[in-house]
């Protein structure tokens, strides 16, 4: 809330809707989208402290990316790497591990123990 002058956010883009649920009803601002694309298990079921979010006007909108058409996928892709390449998004690397340890990768992002990208080194260790 410091970073929005207690404005709170618009967008909060959501890959664990059950764990995040209390820190986007409180750094959200009035009439916030709320976009998750992403759970822990299928079999999640979420609860909405729903007068806390209906105070704020929350609206929780649930992607299922894989029938996202390509072409709103395109358009997503053009404007993160825009946001990018201007210094707007600057993403915070959690862990980088070369290919041959994507184990290690897949049980780090399993167990939600790392803040962050997970990147997963698939060039050359000659070309390195």
């Amino acid at each position: 809330m410091s970073t929005t002058d207690h404005a709170g956010v618009d967008r909060i883009v959501d890959v664990d809707l059950l764990a995040n649920m209390s820190t986007n009803l409180s750094c959200s601002a009035p009439s916030a989208v709320v976009s998750a694309y992403a759970l822990r298990q299928s079999s999640d079921v979420v609860s909405v402290p729903r007068l806390e979010a209906m105070k704020k006007g929350m609206v929780i909108r649930f992607v299922y990316i894989y029938s996202v058409p390509q072409s709103e996928k395109l358009i997503a892709i053009r404007d993160v790497t825009a946001c990018l390449e201007a210094g707007a998004y600057v993403p915070e690397i959690g862990l980088r591990v070369r290919l041959d340890n994507v184990i290690e990768a897949h049980e780090a992002m399993e167990s939600s123990r790392i803040i962050g990208k997970i990147i997963i080194d698939v060039s050359n260790p000659s070309e390195r």
